[in-house]
């Protein structure tokens, strides 16, 4: 049987697909590391031949871009799927020809919501998904003596990378593509892997 689905990448996110196409018994080929610039090397594996799923998640979004344009020049007929962490990105992977594209500010979003109105539902939720992928949700109430008091929430940084970072205040979420400075009171929401 021909390994018609090609899954790109090396993270937690390819991790679970693995997983979860193992569990289906479905036929694949998980590649981690590709010269993606030798047109040669796609060829190789089966673009333009065989393939007829990708799923696409480098180290950047760049590389996944870069990607994208290289599968199209071989293959309209491959249908690509990408994840994204910023409508602006959704924006340039589709363009780039990405079928469909996950844009996980939307998830979190809505995920974060469902914690603050919903907590217990979203806690079997959580557990059952989110520790699946390796995402991580990091949460404090901000205080006088708080690293995070006064910094703008699009200036912080973890040792992993943040897919979504909120401020909740007053009942209301502030995404981090918002320019915000932290103040005393607020609640800071990470999401990260």
């Amino acid at each position: 049987m021909l390994n018609n689905i090609i899954i790109f990448g090396d993270n937690p996110t390819t991790k679970y697909i693995t997983e979860s196409l193992n569990r289906k018994n479905e036929v694949f080929t998980h590649i981690k590391n590709i010269d993606y610039e030798d047109e040669s090397n796609l060829i190789n594996i089966g673009i333009g031949q065989f393939v007829e799923k990708v799923f696409i998640f480098m180290g950047s979004l760049e590389s996944n871009i870069f990607l994208i344009l290289s599968i199209r020049a071989i293959s309209n007929n491959v249908q690509i799927f990408t994840k994204a962490r910023s409508s602006n990105e959704v924006e340039k992977l589709k363009l780039a020809g990405a079928n469909a594209v996950v844009d996980f500010n939307e998830i979190i979003s809505h995920e974060l919501f469902n914690i603050i109105h919903k907590p217990i539902a979203s806690e079997v939720l959580y557990n059952t998904i989110f520790t699946g992928l390796g995402v991580q949700i990091f949460e404090t109430l901000i205080s006088d003596d708080s690293q995070y008091l006064n910094q703008n929430i699009q200036d912080i940084d973890l040792q992993s990378s943040i897919l979504l970072g909120a401020v909740l205040k007053n009942n209301k979420f502030i995404l981090s593509k918002e320019n915000y400075n932290i103040q005393i009171g607020d609640t800071l929401i990470l999401l990260y892997e």
